[in-house]
């Protein structure tokens, strides 16, 4: 048996990619997270990334032993459309309880997969028990089931990264898209992983190989980005974790009051000016919440000051301070890396501190410290 025949070929690899699989959800099953309650949205994120890859290993084991799916190209066709269905319910709430454990809900789960279960169970009995010409209608009822199904998980996602990104930037009044990117990565490489696997219904046993060897290595990319979480994301999980109820009310500026808010104005544009003395803009992954507390004052009258008498919000004052600082440690120390500077003046990210420091200056920190150097 020539094993690079398209049918050995197939489920030679199915056997390989399934065993690789059935490691990834052990090592996930048995990843230590601490008992602690913020983390409840990973150990949910782990268990059901653990089944989804569960269900594919053992449905690719099932495939191996049994070996009737080259005999029937429905039959293959229909098992990869129920377990997409399946992967995609999985993958989409393993993201979002990661991001958002608080719209995560097990009801939402349980019914969406009740759906997809008797659903599946309809297609397969169909495939036994209808003629060939009535199963291709409800096999395209299906497919396009399917595609509705990733269109509104795309929809759900987009709607959740958005409220997160916004929780995230409100609460630490920073950029945060570079810091969320590998969400909207691992959703969309999901996403194209999906379509693949629909593409894989019309296409021969080598393209299915070839989809199976994709799906395999984006798995382990998930796994490693779960093992990750708690390193990568600390700085999230009291912004995700908090619930609606318990933010706290934003005050409202009276009109009467400006007599006394002006004296206060000038009271803290004094600490504001100690506070830029003692750089303490360089600091990072600390909340507007916690910067306005130490300087004496609220939130919603920080926010007040900066739109009244200095004519810009917070984030982007801040982030010119930050530059401004970079600027002058590239003056000063030629030598130092980029990305020792970026560390120093606050950016937690490279890519967003070089996006702000092009953005303000009109030149990337290497360009701006070449035509520094050239000057006499």
């Amino acid at each position: 048996m020539n094993l690079f025949e398209p049918v050995p070929f197939y489920y030679v690899l199915t056997f390989a990619t399934s065993s690789v699989i059935m490691v990834l959800a052990a090592m996930l099953a048995g990843m230590h997270i601490p008992p602690d309650e913020k983390l409840s949205n990973l150990r949910s994120a782990r268990f059901y990334l653990s089944l989804s890859y569960l269900v594919l290993g053992i449905s690719g084991f099932f495939s191996f032993f049994i070996q009737r799916e080259t005999e029937d190209k429905m039959l293959l066709a229909s098992s990869t459309l129920v377990i997409a269905s399946y992967q995609a319910l999985l993958f989409t709430y393993t993201i979002l309880a990661l991001i958002q454990p608080l719209y995560v809900k097990r009801r939402m789960i349980v019914w969406q997969l009740a759906i997809i279960t008797a659903a599946s169970a309809l297609l397969l009995a169909a495939l036994l028990l209808l003629p060939h010409s009535s199963f291709l209608i409800v096999f395209a009822v299906a497919v396009t089931a399917y595609f509705f199904q990733i269109t509104f998980y795309t929809h759900t996602f987009r709607s959740q990264y958005k409220v997160c990104l916004n929780s995230l930037e409100n609460y630490y009044e920073e950029d945060e898209k570079i810091r969320l990117r590998w969400t909207r990565f691992g959703f969309y490489s999901a996403l194209a992983v999906g379509i693949l696997a629909l593409v894989s219904l019309f296409m021969d046993y080598y393209f299915y190989a070839l989809f199976s060897v994709i799906y395999t290595i984006y798995y382990a990319y998930m796994a490693a980005r779960l093992y990750n979480y708690q390193i990568d994301f600390q700085f999230a999980i009291p912004v995700i974790t908090q619930r609606e109820d318990e933010e706290k009310p934003q005050e409202t500026v009276d009109d009467e009051e400006s007599a006394r808010l002006a004296a206060q104005s000038e009271q803290f544009r004094r600490v504001l000016a100690r506070w830029v003395a003692d750089r303490k803009f360089t600091k990072t992954d600390i909340s507007v919440e916690e910067i306005a507390q130490s300087l004496g004052v609220s939130r919603s009258f920080l926010q007040y000051y900066f739109r009244t008498y200095m004519q810009t919000d917070f984030r982007i004052w801040r982030s010119g301070l930050r530059i401004e600082e970079a600027q002058s440690i590239l003056r000063d120390n030629p030598g130092i890396s980029l990305e020792n500077v970026r560390e120093l003046v606050g950016f937690n990210h490279r890519a967003n501190f070089h996006q702000q420091f092009q953005k303000i200056t009109g030149l990337t920190p290497t360009e701006y410290r070449e035509q520094y150097l050239k000057q006499p």
